[in-house]
């Protein structure tokens, strides 16, 4: 009798909160795990990092160091230690050689697009993205945009590059809750009386354009605040000066880094959720505003169109008048959007993300 074939996940770019790509990460782990007991095995658990206490056939383990130094020299290694038929490198990059074949996930290029909102060392990633992508048996995108990218940035054959969408997994049930006022109070905003944003202070997630927009609104949603939660990014100190500039500077709050409990009440409770980032391989906070009955402004560029499904404002992030009329155009609509929108955030699981990725490990592994 044949065994079931082996899969390998590279957990090691995780340290600690699992955000952004850890968040798609940890999908994989919880996910794939249930659906596939005894074939996953971690490669790189950090210990006391998120995944030092899950469940898993086999792992190995990267103790402290560096994640590059350890991919390149170690990764591959590990693996056949793990007797992998197939390796999932899920940030873009994977080791030069390898023995044991492996799929590789570019989340999206705004490294190579958009090169300036990026540290200098991430956009040199790009060294090793480009051979990652022409030895991995499937490159995995989260969107057709990305996958167009792809093909275009680096030649890759369009048949090896598979579209494969996330999902959203945030529950936040719409309509205040009890607690949610306490924590608007915090962030000196009152329910309905403000617009969100996520991504923080991100050149990529155009939070200078956003503060601008503010200050054009039409004179009757002149009191209308805007919070922006979010990690500062490359840059921040310079956006933090051009928006405390603005002309709207008075009505703008930078919440910083917020735990899932504020992020959920200040989700619910804003008037809008605007996500205008100038790229994005997919856009996981055009569903969350969606799943929270809140009406979505967002980009009409790279993958938010596709996010969006014809369920949010689209806007030219790159035009701060029209992202003021986004808005305004959001709260018109709002009794349109908004289930249009929890239609859209409930139409796919993360479940469903899995059962299409076991499919291709599974191809993958038994291709020549």
């Amino acid at each position: 009798m044949l065994r079931e074939p082996r899969f390998a996940l590279d957990v090691a770019p995780l340290r600690g909160e699992t955000t952004g790509v850890g968040v798609y990460i940890a999908k994989i782990v919880a996910e794939v795990g249930q659906r596939a007991p005894g074939q996953l095995a971690l490669l790189g658990v950090r210990p006391g990092g998120p995944f030092a206490d899950v469940p898993a056939v086999a792992r190995t383990t990267l103790d402290g160091g560096r994640y590059l130094p350890w991919l390149l020299r170690h990764a591959d290694r590990d693996a056949r230690r793990l007797c992998a038929d197939l390796v999932h490198y899920p940030i873009a990059v994977a080791p030069l050689r390898t023995r044991v074949p492996y799929v590789v996930t570019i989340h999206d290029l705004s490294t190579l697009r958009h090169p300036r909102h990026h540290p200098p060392l991430r956009v040199a990633r790009l060294l090793l993205i480009a051979p990652a992508a022409h030895r991995a048996r499937a490159v995995l995108v989260p969107s057709r945009s990305t996958g167009r990218d792809v093909v275009r940035a680096f030649g890759v054959p369009a048949r090896r590059v598979i579209t494969i969408v996330h999902a959203n997994d945030r529950v936040i049930e719409p309509g205040a809750r009890p607690g949610d006022r306490a924590i608007l109070e915090r962030h000196g905003v009152e329910p309905g009386g403000y617009v969100f944003a996520t991504g923080g202070l991100d050149g990529r997630k155009n939070p200078v354009r956003l503060a601008h927009a503010m200050g054009r609104l039409p004179v009757e949603l002149a009191a209308l605040r805007l919070v922006i939660a979010g990690p500062m990014g490359w840059r921040a100190d310079e956006m933090r000066r051009e928006i405390e500039t603005s002309a709207a500077a008075h009505r703008i709050r930078l919440a910083g880094f917020v735990t899932d409990e504020e992020l959920e009440a200040l989700l619910r409770n804003a008037a809008v959720s605007a996500f205008v980032s100038l790229h994005e391989g997919f856009g996981l906070p055009v569903l969350e505003g969606m799943a929270a009955g809140v009406p979505v402004v967002t980009s009409r560029v790279s993958a938010m169109p596709e996010v969006a499904g014809g369920a949010a404002v689209l806007v030219d992030p790159r035009d701060i008048d029209a992202i003021a009329r986004g808005i305004t155009e959001a709260l018109r609509r709002r009794k349109e959007l908004v289930p249009a929108g929890l239609a859209r955030a409930a139409s796919r699981t993360w479940g469903d993300f899995a059962d299409e990725l076991l499919d291709i490990y599974r191809w993958a592994a038994r291709r020549p």
